[in-house]
């Protein structure tokens, strides 16, 4: 899970108070505090959210998130600091249908393959990129591409195989005519794990009990 997906205002907004809290941070009048933080940026999510779902009623949860994500303004900062950047109401409330792209979490398996699910599709949707890198910043390494659009299906069989065990990072792209939208996921790849004995140096291969002990070898 890599968040945020988006950021919003969020420092020294001025709002209603509360009883007597932040009384030394008066604005507009007796009434109001200006204060900061995510009990700030995040109404204005809400808000967003609800104009979304008032002009869109249809909508879906990833179609409102993929709007607001794919006009956001970009702040320059790291995607675990900004995600897609700033929401910009304004653009998302005269999107038509947005690019939709998710990518479901990881489930484990014993082939050396993974079946990377998903969901790429939209208004003007052209065509999707699955690619996978050890920095979530840079080097990313394509997996697969379609022009076909999918809905909670598989996107790539993935061979890992050739992988060293690490912490990966998954990333969807979906272009589209006039627009484009990203989606990420974390993985942690394990391929051999001896859950028993864990001190090998304590307890060394001759002297184990395979009664009682564990070993999980790599499937390949």
């Amino acid at each position: 899970l890599i968040k945020p997906d988006v950021t919003a205002p969020g420092v020294k907004i001025c709002a209603a108070q509360y009883d007597s809290a932040w009384d030394y941070r008066k604005c507009l009048d007796n009434n109001h505090v200006a204060i900061s933080g995510t009990s700030m940026a995040t109404p204005h999510i809400a808000g967003a959210v609800a104009l979304l779902k008032q002009k869109n009623p249809d909508w879906t949860p990833d179609e409102i998130k993929s709007a607001l994500k794919g006009t956001a303004r970009d702040l320059g900062l790291s995607l675990i600091e900004q995600g897609a950047g700033r929401i910009d109401i304004q653009k998302a409330i005269q999107l038509g249908s947005p690019l939709v792209a998710t990518i479901t979490p990881l489930e484990k398996s014993s082939s050396g393959t993974l079946e990377v699910m998903g969901t790429a599709k939209g208004n003007g949707f052209e065509n999707y990129t699955v690619y996978y890198s050890k920095n979530i910043d840079s080097d990313w390494v394509p997996i697969c591409s379609s022009a076909q659009e999918k809905e909670n299906e598989i996107l790539c069989n993935w061979d890992i195989r050739n992988l060293d065990d690490n912490e990966y990072f998954l990333k969807i792209f979906v272009s589209g005519t006039d627009k484009d939208v990203s989606e990420y996921e974390f993985i942690n790849l394990k391929f051999a794990k001896i859950t028993s004995p864990l001190d090998l140096i304590k307890y060394p291969p001759e002297n184990w009990d395979y009664h009682y002990s564990k070993v999980i070898w790599r499937s390949d």
